[in-house]
């Protein structure tokens, strides 16, 4: 049962960051949610974005951070939680991989 309300709660805290960044975009990059983590007692969760263009990414992600207590602001007006949690950033490298293997089954099948 805990699980569910937990796996309900992360997926709810992903949604709304994902608002949060449409209504909040960014000027050089496009940002897209990817996933959220939840810690176990709810404090601190980390956010996976994939990034578009690749090449903005160091840039992006440290924008990301400066954001962070805006987001958690915009969270807390959003969600009722017993805690609201401190938010991380990383950047889901899932979309490249994909695009790399791709690429190699593409070159295997000439």
């Amino acid at each position: 049962m805990a699980s569910s309300r937990r796996d309900r709660r992360m997926a709810f805290l992903e949604k709304t960051v994902a608002e949060f960044f449409q209504k909040e975009p960014f000027e050089k990059s496009m940002v897209t949610v990817t996933g959220i983590t939840l810690s176990k007692d709810s404090k601190n969760a980390t956010v996976s974005v994939s990034l578009y263009p690749p090449e903005e990414d160091v840039h992006a992600l440290r924008k990301l951070r400066a954001r962070g207590a805006d987001l958690r602001e915009y969270v807390k007006t959003a969600v009722r939680m017993k805690f609201i949690p401190f938010f991380s950033f990383e950047i889901d490298r899932g979309e490249e991989k994909r695009e790399k293997i791709d690429a190699l089954f593409k070159k295997m099948a000439r």
